[in-house]
């Protein structure tokens, strides 16, 4: 039930993002797409109330509308570092990204989180629509989140979208 809601706020706030700017069905030479994302990821040293330097990794996929016809969805394998604690956190990821298509994009984004919400902008540095920027919130769920003061959140479900161009 949380994993819907959250998806669904992610969605409402990408789409007020979206407002006024260029639809998905402009050229593809503009390269555009709107992901919802669902995953998975990991970091260490665990995350607890003080904020410190932590990696992470998280992988999923995405379902995608997008100005290439071709491209839907895309398998993603996702690294980072910076500083995270339980209410905020400030850190950079790389996200490699293969979409149903056969094609590929690296995406590099900088995140700041306030308690469970992500908020992450940058570029997609290489491949499918290199040069665009990206935009994302995603939201994280722990079973572990009881655990923050005493031993940490190590892992953590991820939801949410992405918007490239």
């Amino acid at each position: 039930m949380l994993r819907r809601l959250a998806a669904a706020v992610a969605g409402i706030v990408l789409g007020a993002a979206a407002l006024g700017v260029a639809p998905l069905t402009a050229a593809a030479d503009s390269g555009t797409a709107m992901c919802g994302f669902n995953g998975a990821g990991t970091v260490a040293p665990p995350v607890n109330y003080q904020e410190r330097a932590v990696n992470y990794k998280f992988t999923g996929s995405m379902s995608c509308l997008s100005s290439d016809s071709s491209l839907n969805a895309g398998q993603v394998t996702a690294v980072g570092a910076g500083s995270i604690g339980c209410f905020r956190g400030d850190h950079s990821a790389v996200l490699d990204v293969v979409w149903n298509n056969g094609k590929s994009s690296t995406l590099k984004v900088h995140f700041t989180d306030v308690l469970a919400m992500l908020v992450g902008s940058g570029t997609v540095s290489d491949g499918e629509f290199a040069g665009q920027s990206v935009s994302g919130v995603m939201f994280f769920y722990s079973p572990e989140a009881l655990n923050c003061a005493q031993v940490g959140i190590s892992a953590a479900s991820l939801s949410g979208g992405f918007r490239i161009g």
